[in-house]
């Protein structure tokens, strides 16, 4: 999804252009159109069809993975009438008639939007007519989002399963997108954090205890380097990340111990050695340079992908690996007798 390129799809011309991001209709699309925004999502006409690429994705993972919020969501947002039932009739029919040759899932289904958001029904042309451009690219999301979740809750289908598939099989980064809408259903009362946060939030499934200990010490560091006016900056976030590591392990033992414990001993075999590697237990080799060049020869080794990240999506993963593998390494440090204290 995040790594599509922009094509022109403008079903109804209109030479305005939206003030700011348009009333999705409900508060936890709001949310997830915020949430798209700061992934570098555009507003322009031109983008609609990321958007409901997107919104399907998320649509079809909230019903696959939460039937009943799934359900209440559709109620909630029903856009009834003859024109919402035989749109959402004519996408899945579209959907379900595509070529099972193709590999690539999305691009099936980006394929399919192309053409419904290039020539509508005439039934939605004149709904469509009656609103600006804002308007129309949250009419389209909305309706992108409901032929997921009823996608996703005819189990049966060859089509659902085959995409809920080619879903699991992406990047992080772009399985963090398509699980959105369901992260959020299930974040309750919780209010909104920054996209990247929630990034941080969403890649700890299995340790809670360092979901918990680096979600905060990542939400800490960017508002500090917002404040600083370079919130993406990376040798920033590699050295943030090494100073709380080693203040964590120094002045929380507790915590420290938890976090060694939850990690088990293969993980910590694996922090040890890289440790050894790129750090040293000498504190005269922690100077700022070395220790920015170390963890970016770490990233090279071992995601040679995020290098140069060619979507914000991918930037977020980036900083992501490079603060938690500096958060690690700054633990390591501040054991007074290694790591494996």
């Amino acid at each position: 999804m995040s790594s599509e390129t922009s094509r022109k799809h403008s079903s109804v011309p209109d030479s305005r252009k939206p003030a700011g991001p348009p009333d999705f209709g409900h508060p936890a699309l709001n949310w997830l159109g915020q949430d798209l925004l700061e992934l570098e999502f555009e507003l322009a006409s031109e983008a609609r069809v990321r958007w409901t690429v997107a919104g399907f994705s998320c649509g079809l993972r909230l019903a696959s993975a939460e039937s009943g919020h799934a359900k209440k969501l559709l109620r909630e947002c029903a856009a009834g009438g003859a024109v919402a039932k035989m749109l959402d009739e004519l996408a899945l029919h579209r959907l379900a008639q595509r070529p099972l040759t193709v590999t690539d899932e999305l691009t099936k289904v980006r394929t399919v939007f192309i053409k419904l958001l290039t020539e509508p029904p005439k039934e939605a042309q004149g709904e469509l007519a009656r609103l600006d451009r804002g308007q129309q690219l949250a009419w389209w999301f909305r309706h992108s989002i409901a032929w997921g979740m009823h996608a996703g809750l005819n189990a049966d289908s060859l089509f659902t399963g085959r995409m809920l598939a080619f879903l699991e099989r992406l990047p992080l980064n772009q399985r963090f997108i398509s699980d959105r809408l369901a992260h959020i259903l299930r974040a309750g009362g919780r209010p909104r954090r920054p996209t990247l946060i929630e990034l941080f939030d969403y890649s700890y499934p299995a340790t809670p205890v360092e979901r918990m200990t680096i979600v905060e010490l990542a939400g800490k560091v960017l508002g500090e380097l917002t404040r600083w006016g370079k919130p993406l900056e990376i040798a920033d976030w590699i050295l943030c990340g090494f100073r709380e590591g080693l203040l964590l392990s120094t002045r929380n033992a507790p915590l420290r111990k938890r976090l060694f414990a939850e990690l088990r001993s293969e993980g910590m075999e694996d922090v040890r050695s890289l440790f050894a590697k790129h750090i040293w237990p000498d504190p005269t080799g922690w100077r700022p340079q070395r220790l920015v060049s170390e963890t970016l020869a770490w990233l090279q080794k071992v995601h040679p992908e995020l290098v140069k990240p060619n979507c914000r999506s991918v930037e977020f993963e980036r900083i992501r690996h490079l603060f938690d593998f500096t958060i690690w390494m700054g633990l390591a440090a501040g054991a007074s007798d290694g790591p494996a204290r």
